[in-house]
């Protein structure tokens, strides 16, 4: 998952919060993202349907953004106590078992690394990510 901030206009906030839904040959579905929470500098949820700005659903334009910062790897979310297994399902794994399976490493190393090297555990799930996708597309 990450959050980030999509800037409108001169002095317009909005807070994101996205997931990563990762591409799936077997049923023709390409590399996606969905919003899970678009809310303003007070919290609260914002409904985005329907706006548009500059002619462009506003939907779409925080989907393109999403999709950026997921590429440049911007703000992965670190609120609470996120459990590995969450984060490795929010990132598009079926479990922290498949980040095992794709890292070489056992589940108790990589809770450890979730607990005691945060960033560390997020390089290793987004390498695991992208190697499962590399294992769908067959490249």
């Amino acid at each position: 998952m990450i959050e980030f901030t999509y800037i409108i206009g001169a002095n317009i906030e909005l807070f994101i919060i996205a997931r990563f839904l990762p591409a799936d040959a077997e049923v023709d579905i390409q590399s996606d993202v969905e919003i899970i929470a678009v809310r303003d500098c007070k919290g609260l949820e914002v409904e985005t349907d329907g706006m548009v700005i500059d002619g462009e659903p506003l939907d779409n334009l925080i989907s393109i953004a999403a999709m950026e910062a997921f590429s440049s790897g911007v703000n992965v979310i670190e609120k609470g106590n996120v459990k590995p297994s969450e984060k490795c399902k929010a990132a598009g794994l079926k479990s922290l078992a498949e980040l095992a399976e794709l890292s070489g490493k056992p589940t108790r190393t990589l809770t450890d690394w979730a607990a005691n090297q945060p960033e560390f555990f997020d390089l290793v799930l987004m390498g695991a990510v992208v190697k499962r996708m590399q294992k769908v597309l067959g490249t």
